[in-house]
């Protein structure tokens, strides 16, 4: 890996406004951050010790990001490179709770990770639960102290994000600065069970079932799909002999698949 290079942070992030760079909101980057340092990134921070839930971890980084270019581009650079990871109904659920301004920078987030990708991917339809903000402005606040870069951002602003109501004219990922698939399965034991069985719902449900056992009706309540598709996926993950059903009409993991999920668990809890 030696020719990726680290992108190094400083503790007010950049570029950050003055006020940006007080109180808690160059913390929460650095956190961030560490985040995305666990599943890969390149960044200079020390990686997360405890595991990453990547569809939270992309929403909240687009809730902070426009302080922080650096911060945006490599979350878009990672999620562009490794997109099959995500599961676009979860982030989907996620975004339609976040507020305007988050809900913008995801989706030019997405854009951004999307503009080199082809056919139907968790990206383009994470799209589709973002909103644009009413009014144009700088993606990166700071800008808006330069009026004679903005000026030329204005000029020179790429479609892609303009679409969600923003200037801005640099599309460039780092997708050099990513670890590949095999280091992120290496050390993010949380991403094993997406890894074998898609990003679907079928994995939520085994993650779930491992915490404890869950009626159809539970699954329901805690992932937002319909009663339909989630008896569906549990009779499915049955079939497959990773799941039993309980004398309760609870889903609990089976005896056979019970011993490489709990192992799957106890590494994702706190390990790297």
């Amino acid at each position: 890996m030696a020719d990726m290079p680290i992108i190094s942070v400083n503790p007010s992030g950049y570029p950050a406004t003055p006020e940006a760079s007080r109180g808690l909101a160059a913390p929460r980057r650095v956190e961030l951050m560490r985040a995305w340092t666990r599943i890969g990134a390149l960044f200079n921070t020390a990686p997360a010790t405890t595991r990453v839930d990547l569809e939270q971890l992309i929403v909240h980084t687009a809730g902070v990001a426009r302080g922080d270019e650096r911060l945006f581009v490599m979350a878009a650079s990672w999620i562009a490179e490794h997109h099959h990871m995500v599961d676009a109904r979860r982030l989907g659920r996620y975004l339609d709770a976040a507020e305007p301004s988050t809900s913008a920078a995801a989706g030019a987030m997405c854009a951004m990770a999307a503009q080199d990708t082809t056919g139907s991917t968790a990206l383009k339809a994470a799209m589709t639960h973002c909103r644009p903000l009413a009014l144009t402005e700088p993606l990166f606040p700071v800008m808006a102290r330069h009026p004679g870069l903005l000026a030329l951002i204005q000029q020179e602003t790429l479609p892609l994000f303009a679409q969600w109501g923003f200037w801005h004219n640099d599309a460039v990922l780092k997708r050099n600065a990513i670890r590949p698939i095999g280091w992120i399965l290496q050390h993010c034991p949380e991403l094993w069970i997406r890894a074998l069985l898609g990003t679907g719902l079928d994995a939520e449900v085994v993650e779930l079932v491992t915490t404890a056992p869950r009626t159809v009706a539970d699954v329901v309540r805690r992932t937002g799909a319909s009663y339909a598709a989630a008896h569906a996926s549990a009779m499915r993950l049955r079939g497959r002999g990773l799941l039993r059903r309980q004398a309760d009409r609870a889903w609990t993991v089976s005896p056979e698949a019970t011993g490489v999920v709990r192992a799957v668990r106890h590494r994702a809890r706190g390990t790297r």
